[in-house]
């Protein structure tokens, strides 16, 4: 019987040697067809060209969401894919599938007014330094918790970013995230340490990044389910809501396909549409009264 779990071992060595993916990258890779393997093995399943098909009935009698079935699938593909191509397998378990289409939402974002609230809620300079990256430079939580001093050029106002797939780009910050840092940096000197935010010289974890967020939205009025992943579509959105070019906040996202982008252009509608609409009904009001 053919031991998936060694060629797992090889394809994610392949992957991270050859394509250069991060590691949340691999571990996403990882856990999917880890989970795949369990359910031949639990449910005693033969591994071949049809397992593929039963397997995604399965994810589907579970409950399972459109965009985690999809993410399943395309690690599953490129799985097989790597065994067919190297001759460890002679079926091809991707034959009869199609991927099932996407269905895209729109992002939660805050408005400016939401923002400033986000804003006077921080009770600290590291709250604010990390709050001013992750909506003022639009950063991915990753890039914020691997950002190293090397990185940091408060001077020009510039900071080096390593985003999806180990691509870098470089970002401006404005001189209200310059004077957070710098605020940030008075209080907490950086002791020779690599990452700009550390604590016990260790860089700061996804999930630290996350509680803080958290902390903060618990200190305002606001209902809005928020992670940080929102203060970085909202800095897009307002970007473009304030007329910047489509391709430029493509840049500054870091985003591989401007479709990824277009998809901030539809945010920026429906709150122009909302606004107009809430005008028109205090209009209507105060027209009555």
């Amino acid at each position: 019987m053919l031991n998936l779990k060694q060629y797992l071992a090889f394809y994610l060595d392949y992957l991270y040697r050859e394509k250069s993916l991060s590691s949340n990258t691999l571990s996403s890779y990882q856990i999917d067809i880890e989970q795949f393997i369990k359910w031949l093995e639990v449910e005693d399943v033969i591994f071949d060209k049809y397992c593929l098909s039963k397997y995604l009935i399965q994810l589907a009698k579970k409950g399972k969401k459109n965009a985690s079935v999809i993410r399943n699938l395309s690690s599953l593909k490129s799985f097989f894919n790597y065994l067919k191509i190297n001759n460890i397998i002679n079926f091809d378990p991707n034959e009869f599938i199609l991927t099932p289409r996407k269905i895209r939402k729109l992002p939660n974002v805050l408005t400016q007014d939401e923002i400033n609230l986000f804003f006077l809620a921080c009770t600290n300079r590291l709250d604010a330094a990390v709050i001013e990256l992750l909506y003022g430079a639009g950063l991915r939580v990753s890039e914020l918790v691997n950002l190293k001093y090397t990185n940091l050029d408060l001077k020009q106002g510039i900071i080096k970013c390593l985003g999806k797939g180990s691509k870098e780009r470089l970002v401006p910050i404005g001189k209200q995230a310059i004077k957070a840092i710098k605020l940030y940096l008075k209080e907490y000197p950086s002791n020779n340490q690599e990452y700009v935010f550390e604590i016990n010289h260790k860089p700061l974890t996804r999930i630290f990044v996350w509680k803080l967020t958290k902390r903060i939205l618990n200190q305002t009025n606001l209902t809005k389910n928020i992670s940080p992943h929102t203060l970085r579509h909202s800095f897009a959105t307002h970007l473009l809501e304030n007329g910047a070019d489509l391709r430029c906040v493509q840049e500054l996202l870091g985003h591989t396909s401007v479709i990824t982008t277009q998809l901030y252009t539809h945010v920026s509608k429906k709150h122009i549409k909302e606004a107009y609409n809430k005008a028109q009904a205090n209009f209507k009001e105060n027209k009555l009264g």
